[in-house]
């Protein structure tokens, strides 16, 4: 406790209001926001707004300053998402939380012993966090006490012209760096597929690139996290986690969480044994490992020894032993140069050969990871063959040998 009329020992961090003279803080109980900020939902209804003409003018200095979501089907859809994401957050069921939203108004609000006064009549335009207001008004209509008593830190803008808050929006837009969803998962703890990813990587003893889409010549590390979780994913999954790519999925609950933990790193950790020698830098240049449509077809494969409940119904089961012999038996090598010609063992099924430059081009999982997952648990069919071409003879063994050591 600290003695009266004392100062206490530490970097003074005096609480501001304003900041500057146009820029003020403080912050709003959600139930205050439709009192002071224009109703997003209300300035992209034609029929309300010809109903209230005096609302009107915010609408239009809204859309000077916002992408509409009218226009823009991506911000449309992440409010759903975003809206979830907030009320799990302020009912504590996740540990998160949400920017300042800032609002913006022509108008000089004047400031008098720390209490900002907005002219009667006038609404602000939140110029950012537009698509955190949209959520917070969706939210409003449920009458929650949680909701309606959560405080939200605002930034109001005042006495700023038209253009300045028509810059804002290109600059909070241009300047601003997306994250990449290798980076995305990375970060992300409540992805359960990314912890159960970890998992493995823990079992298998990989070395894992986790910030990175793709690995470079020099590169130490073995794989990608995305591509690994592509084939974790599609491990408890099936085939339809192969066009989730890297979407959230919530982990079946039919069997216990150990058990299943205990199911993907025991098939995982003996698939890396298999896989491991070409995950160096040269099998990965001469090899089709560890792409990212390999590892989600391969995932597929392992599905299929899985517990029931996570098995798909209409995959037939197989051992883990099974599983690592249908691996064992693949030439992964995107080019096999023999006296009778170069041949591509992965030619139309996870890319595509350049025949005239005698290369290979491994292709996107979405597109090729179905005909991976064929290729890899029909033996005997077509592709399944074609992957385990093993018509050549000792001589051309050597050429090949030679070539990529594998």
């Amino acid at each position: 406790m600290t003695a009266p009329n004392s100062v206490p020992d530490g970097i003074p961090l005096p609480g501001l209001s304003l900041l500057d003279p146009h820029r003020f803080l403080t912050g709003l109980r959600v139930a205050q926001l439709p009192n002071v900020f224009l109703n997003p939902y209300v300035a992209e209804n034609p029929v309300v707004l010809q109903a209230l003409p005096q609302v009107r003018k915010f609408a239009e200095r809204r859309e000077l300053v916002q992408r509409l979501m009218k226009t823009q089907a991506k911000k449309r859809k992440n409010v759903a998402a975003y809206r979830a994401y907030i009320h799990e957050t302020i009912t504590g069921r996740r540990a998160g939380s949400m920017p300042p939203i800032e609002g913006w108004t022509p108008e000089t609000i004047e400031v008098v012993g720390g209490t900002a006064y907005l002219p009667w009549g006038e609404q602000l335009v939140a110029f950012d966090s537009d698509t955190q207001l949209c959520a917070w008004f969706d939210l409003l209509q449920s009458d929650d006490e949680q909701v309606l008593n959560y405080v939200v830190p605002v930034v109001i803008h005042s006495g700023q012209p038209t253009e300045w808050a028509q810059q804002q929006l290109h600059d909070r837009n241009t300047y601003g760096v997306k994250m990449s969803s290798s980076e995305a998962l990375e970060r992300d703890s409540y992805d359960s597929v990314t912890a159960l990813t970890r998992r493995v990587i823990d079992a298998a003893g990989l070395r894992v690139a986790t910030n990175a889409r793709q690995l470079g010549a020099k590169d130490p590390e073995q794989v990608t996290l995305s591509a690994l979780r592509q084939g974790v994913l599609t491990t408890v999954a099936g085939r339809p986690g192969i066009q989730l790519g890297s979407k959230p999925y919530q982990l079946p609950t039919s069997i216990g969480e150990e058990q299943l933990t205990a199911a993907v790193t025991d098939v995982w950790a003996r698939i890396v044994r298999v896989i491991e020698p070409y995950l160096d830098a040269a099998g990965r240049k001469t090899t089709v490992l560890p792409a990212p449509s390999i590892m989600a077809g391969i995932g597929v494969l392992a599905n299929a020894c899985m517990p029931d409940g996570i098995r798909r119904e209409d995959v037939s089961a197989l051992s883990v032993v099974e599983v690592v012999e249908r691996l064992e038996s693949v030439r992964w090598d995107r080019v096999i140069p023999t006296p009778k010609g170069t041949q591509y063992p992965w030619d139309g099924i996870a890319g595509k050969a350049n025949q005239a430059l005698g290369r290979f081009a491994v292709g996107g999982a979405k597109e090729f990871a179905y005909n991976v997952a064929d290729a890899l648990l029909n033996v005997d069919s077509q592709r399944g063959r074609q992957v385990r071409a093993k018509d050549t003879s000792p001589q051309e063994e050597e050429i090949i040998g030679a070539g990529s050591s594998r």
